[in-house]
């Protein structure tokens, strides 16, 4: 798929996240991340499952009435497995398990859940350093890209993992 038709599948994303994500109540502005991690991958030319799951990610989550069949009928089952992989389980209470969990079955979906999960943590980094933060960096952030890291079988090397695992480095050695 080139670019200018991978540029019409992202709007055909954008669309779907308008009609069903809508800020009720949120930490953060969750349009406005997705839409900033699904343009990261495309920016980074990654491929269509992997860009179109990025600007999904968190579309199973945080109060939409996304079905998974949704997904899969507009973008495919390979989208679908991504962004399930992405998604919190929230059947599991305890905070720990419940990133574990993710993490896990990120590993397990494959490279390319891991390198959407890579651009959500990036964009946290950005998200709360640019509104100074610490607290949140600290607390999510650096765990979460930590137990990413450590999981990583060395086949899914990738600048993604590389940039990520540098901005860790760098947000312990400002703050820790």
């Amino acid at each position: 798929m080139d670019k200018k038709e991978l540029g019409f599948e992202c709007e055909k994303a954008i669309g779907f996240l308008t009609k069903y994500m809508i800020n009720d109540g949120w930490k953060k502005p969750a349009l406005f991340h997705v839409v900033r991690v699904g343009t990261h991958l495309f920016e980074q030319n990654y491929g269509r499952d992997i860009v179109i799951a990025g600007f999904l990610h968190d579309v199973l989550e945080d109060g939409t009435d996304v079905s998974e069949n949704m997904i899969d009928v507009e973008f495919g089952n390979s989208v679908l497995q991504i962004v399930k992989a992405n998604s919190k389980n929230e059947d599991i209470n305890d905070k720990q398990k419940k990133k574990e969990d993710l993490i896990n079955r990120c590993i397990v979906t494959g490279k390319s859940a891991c390198i959407v999960k890579a651009g959500d943590i990036l964009d946290n980094f950005f998200y709360y350093e640019m509104t100074q933060n610490k607290d949140e960096l600290l607390r999510h952030c650096v765990p979460h890209a930590q137990l990413l890291l450590s999981k990583l079988p060395d086949k899914y090397a990738g600048r993604i993992f590389q940039r990520l695992s540098s901005k860790m480095d760098e947000v312990v050695s400002v703050y820790i």
